[in-house]
This record gives structure tokens, sequence and C-alpha cells, in this order.
């Protein structure tokens, strides 16, 4: 191959990465399936944040994405690392499963464009990323577990979400109205299981 078309291949692949765009909520997916479910687009945010010809429109892209991500429900706000996809197209509902290889190389990623960006969020999002996995995944023996299931006792997130009433215990009054507001945390539960879709935690 020349290094002509060696280009093109290159240009034709930007082009049909970006043609996935999310432009509403940002990463990437099909339109037609609703744009879920969302899974973090590894190989497409590192090809763009450590090469040295990425076009703007490119990095802007990768920008969005992840802040999208480090803000959504998909990234574990209380102990750090990321879920597995979102199954809604804002990124707030997770699969809650968490990886070995989405956390590393969400982490790299971070790293990158915290670097490229001088982005001092993105930048703790790495530091959290890369300290939940040696504080989780790290076993006593040596090496790493490769995930944490989903499930516990046969329901999805049983571990991570927390009844109202319990959260409500856990906080302060005035900071317990705070949250139940900007979640939208309700009795019922403010997010809908991914297989059954009743409300849960």
């Amino acid at each position: 191959p020349t290094e002509a078309s060696d280009d093109a291949l290159l240009a034709l692949a930007r082009h049909a990465i970006g043609a996935r765009f999310d432009p509403v909520h940002a990463g990437y997916g099909d339109a037609q399936s609703g744009w879920r479910p969302k899974f973090p687009p590894h190989a497409e945010l590192l090809w763009v944040l450590e090469g040295d010809d990425a076009p703007a429109d490119a990095l802007e892209r990768a920008r969005r994405t992840l802040e999208a991500m480090e803000r959504g429900g998909i990234h574990d706000h209380v102990v750090g690392g990321f879920h597995r996809y979102s199954t809604d197209r804002a990124w707030v509902l997770p699969h809650f499963e968490k990886m070995l290889y989405d956390n590393a190389l969400l982490g790299r990623a971070y790293a990158a464009a915290a670097k490229r960006f001088d982005a001092p969020r993105l930048a703790r999002a790495a530091r959290r990323t890369f300290a939940w996995i040696e504080a989780a995944l790290h076993r006593p023996t040596g090496g790493y577990a490769s995930s944490l299931d989903a499930d516990t006792h046969g329901e999805e997130g049983l571990t991570i979400t927390w009844p109202a009433e319990e959260l409500r215990d856990l906080l302060p009054p005035d900071l317990a109205a705070v949250v139940f507001d900007l979640a939208a945390i309700t009795v019922e539960g403010n997010v809908l299981d991914e297989a059954t879709r009743r409300p849960t935690g």
C-alpha cells in the first residue's frame, strides 16, 4: 500500500466513526437502535487521543464522550471505576458489571485526555479509575481479577444501589434533600431494571 492509500483509509475510518457519534449525549452507536446499549469506545478514544494527527472535530468528540461518561451513571461516583456499558442513550443506567480491561483502557484514555486538554476533572477520573482497579481487583496472591459480577443473589446491581430509605438514613437531612432532587430519587426507584424494566434503586 502507498502512503496515499493509507491516508485515504485513515480518512475513511475517521469518517465512519464520526458518522456513528451521538450528537446529543456523545459516545458512539447506532441511531436506528435508539443509541443503546452504549459501550465505552476505548479503541476510538485511544486512536484519537494518542495519535499525532487527529483532526479537531475528532478530538472534540472524544472530549465530549469522556465528559459524558464521567458525569453519567456508567461511572461509579462512590468508589470509582466504570461499569460495562450503559443501557440507555444518556449514560444514566449502567449494566452493573465492572471489567478489568474496560477500566484499564478507560483509565488510559482519561489520562491521555487530561494531558491533551489540560482537564483536571478528567485527570481525577483517571486517578480514581486506576485506584479502584488496585483496591477492588488486585488479588493478594498476585495478579488481578478480571471482573466484578453485575448480580448479587440473582438481582442486578443489588450491591451498588440503595433503597431510598437507606440512602436517606445515611445522609444529613439537608444533603439528602439535595441528593434526592438532583438524582430524581423516589421510593419506587429512579432507574429501570435492564431486564424487567421495573423501577429499582
